[in-house]
C-alpha cells in the first residue's frame, strides 16, 4: 500500500452520512476545521495533537464513519472498531500517543467541529439536525472534561449569535 495516497484517501470519506445534510462534509474538511481551532483555542499544542486533529479519522477509509447512535448502543462494536482503526493507524505510522489532557482536547475538538457544522446547516434552514447541535450544545457547555478554553468559545459564540447575524458578520 502507498502510505502518501492512503493517508490522502482517508480526507475523502464523508462525514455524517446517515443524516440528511445540504453541504459537502468531509473528513478533510473536518480534521482541517479542528487543526485551525486547536491553532486559535490552544497556540502552544503539541505537535503529537496536531498530528491528531489531522489524521484521527484516515481508518474510516477502510472501516467507514460509523453513525454514533451505533457505537453508543453497541459496546462490542464500538470495541471493535476502535481495534480496527488502531491497526490501520500502526499499518500506516499515524498511531499517535496522546496524554490524557491532548485526548480530551482531541475529542472536545471533534464535537466542537460537528456543532459549527450543525450551526451552518440550521442557519441554511436544515432543521434535520437540531437534534445533534443540541446534544453537541449541551456536551460542550456542560460535560466537565471539556477544556475550558472551547466552553467559553462556545459561550462567547452564542452570546455573539444573539445579538448579530453571525453567519454574514465580517471578520
Amino acid at each position: 500500500m502507498n502510505r502518501i495516497l492512503a493517508i490522502r484517501e482517508g480526507g475523502a470519506v464523508q462525514r455524517f452520512h446517515a443524516s440528511p445534510h445540504l453541504c459537502h462534509y468531509d473528513v478533510a474538511q473536518h480534521s482541517w476545521g479542528m487543526a485551525a481551532m486547536l491553532f486559535v483555542l490552544n497556540p502552544d499544542a503539541s505537535r503529537e495533537l496536531i498530528y491528531a486533529c489531522l489524521f484521527h479519522d484516515v481508518a474510516e477509509r477502510w472501516v467507514g464513519d460509523m453513525p454514533a447512535p451505533m457505537k453508543w448502543s453497541n459496546k462490542i462494536v464500538q470495541e471493535e472498531m476502535h481495534r480496527t482503526e488502531e491497526r490501520i493507524e500502526r499499518q500506516l505510522g499515524i498511531n499517535i500517543q496522546l496524554t490524557e489532557i491532548e485526548q480530551k482536547w482531541l475529542k472536545a475538538l471533534d464535537l466542537l467541529d460537528l456543532y459549527i457544522f450543525c450551526m451552518h446547516e440550521r442557519a441554511m434552514g436544515n432543521t434535520l439536525l437540531n437534534k445533534t447541535e443540541e446534544l453537541c450544545l449541551k456536551m460542550l457547555t456542560e460535560e466537565p472534561w471539556i477544556p475550558s478554553a472551547v466552553t467559553e468559545w462556545v459561550q462567547n459564540t452564542l452570546d455573539f449569535r444573539r445579538t448579530t447575524d453571525w453567519l454574514t458578520k465580517d471578520i
